[in-house]
């Protein structure tokens, strides 16, 4: 069955009168929650017993409890829609709706399961990095960073090659990192946030080149820019000869 239909289960299933009125917003929106983001994972059929128990984890251990017992008993979170979208995508498309910490959670326990496979791309071929990079807040560097940080720290390569959708019609047309990625939608903030978590692959030169031209002296991208050069020689070389060449001559 879906998410929805056992969260429908579990309400149905709860007496609301052990429960004291100003737990009641928490429950419901702790349900919400599991039904909005993770709208996709396939779940076995539950008993009585099941239920119970995830409404009390929802209940006691908020978001990552609930989500924590799915993963660990009936949940598929590899699991695809018809769109190709696993959870994750989900999860990191809608992420600017609900607090941050809510979301983090979420993110943990999903990437907890042992059926999470967080490379798995969508039909865009986009991984859930990519997605994330593709509705993420610039202006919440510290949040894009901890969610980089979180994906990289349970094995995401950051520098995974997919054939995503370039909005760059004169891109090239080669598969890409999740740093051609952040190029290609002009995302500062995940450059930044990539290279700082190790990121060092880049393939199409040419488009990091006009990138690193359009935003230099911002001290912040100049630092992520100088790691890039350390990562990648081939660019670092391909930066210094349009250094040289865009110099004009001392007047004599």
């Amino acid at each position: 069955i879906s998410v929805t239909e056992a969260i429908k289960l579990l309400i149905k299933h709860i007496d609301f009168n052990i429960y004291i009125p100003k737990r009641l917003p928490e429950l419901l929106d702790i349900l919400n929650l599991i039904g909005t983001h993770l709208p996709f994972v396939e779940i076995k059929k539950l008993d009585a017993g099941q239920i119970n128990e995830l409404a009390s984890l929802a209940t006691e251990a908020s978001l990552i409890g609930a989500v924590t017992l799915l993963s660990k008993n009936f949940a598929n979170f590899s699991a695809v829609n018809k769109e190709g979208d696993t959870p994750l995508h989900a999860l990191l498309r809608s992420h600017q709706k609900y607090p941050t910490q809510k979301v983090i959670a979420t993110l943990e326990a999903c990437l907890a399961s042992a059926t999470c496979d967080p490379e798995l791309c969508d039909a865009e071929q986009r991984t859930p990095l990519m997605t994330f990079i593709d509705f993420m807040d610039a202006k919440n560097q510290s949040f894009t960073e901890s969610v980089i940080t979180l994906l990289r720290n349970n094995n995401v390569n950051l520098n995974l090659r997919t054939s995503f959708t370039r909005k760059n019609k004169f891109a090239s047309k080669e598969a890409g990192t999740a740093l051609d990625f952040a190029i290609d939608r002009e995302s500062i903030s995940a450059f930044i946030a990539l290279l700082n978590q190790g990121a060092g692959d880049c393939v199409d030169i040419n488009a990091a080149l006009q990138f690193i031209k359009k935003y230099k002296g911002n001290p912040e991208f100049d630092k992520a820019v100088e790691l890039l050069k350390i990562r990648h020689p081939e660019l670092a070389y391909e930066i210094y000869l349009e250094q040289i060449t865009s110099e004009k001559p001392d007047k004599e």
